[in-house]
């Protein structure tokens, strides 16, 4: 009963812990470097508003075979709905409306355009509540930080899971029978 309990969770698998351990360590150097990129990019005082790239290194590091970890989720969905939330933070200022729009709008963007990336969510929000360093890049916001962020994961990304057997990444996709998914369910 428990162990049903638990699978029903999630909390089944188990992960070997050097895949632990290297999830953990490319997770470290992708956040570093964007932090490293950040600060130049809008100065550390305002270093809040890339906490979406801490959340998009969990899924990249963790679960590089998830689809909303793959390149062009990572990269694009950041990019939309960064575009997104400084066209809501220009057109309508930097409001609760504004906040509330920009997300739900970066969602559908991502949604249409295949680059669905929950992480960007955050995105979305920081280019609206950011604060002045913020307000003042406008425009630049999405190329610096949110682009450099999002192609310094990308390079930890292929870097760190290319030589792990189990994580290979990108995923490319495949098609498997019945008879395979079967197999993997066990």
């Amino acid at each position: 009963m428990l162990k049903t309990v638990l699978d029903w969770l999630g909390f089944g698998r188990k992960a070997a812990v050097t895949e632990r351990w290297t999830a953990a360590f490319g997770a470290f150097l992708a956040v570093l470097a964007v932090f490293a990129a950040s600060g130049w990019a809008i100065g550390e005082q305002n270093l809040i508003v890339v906490t979406s790239m801490g959340s998009s290194a969990v899924l990249l590091f963790s679960s590089p075979h998830s689809s909303l970890s793959q390149p062009w989720p990572l990269v694009g969905g950041h990019v939309l709905a960064a575009t997104v939330g400084v066209g809501c933070a220009a057109m309508l200022g930097v409001g609760l409306f504004s906040a509330g729009l920009a997300v739900g709008l970066a969602v559908l963007l991502m949604q249409w355009t295949r680059s669905t990336h929950p992480p960007a969510g955050a995105t979305a929000l920081a280019a609206v509540i950011g604060g002045d360093a913020v307000i003042n890049l406008g425009w630049l916001f999405i190329v610096k930080p949110v682009l450099l962020n999002a192609l310094l994961l990308l390079i930890s990304g292929l870097i760190i899971n290319w030589p792990r057997r189990s994580h290979r990444y990108p995923l490319r996709e495949i098609a498997i029978s019945e008879t395979d998914t079967d197999r993997h369910k066990e």
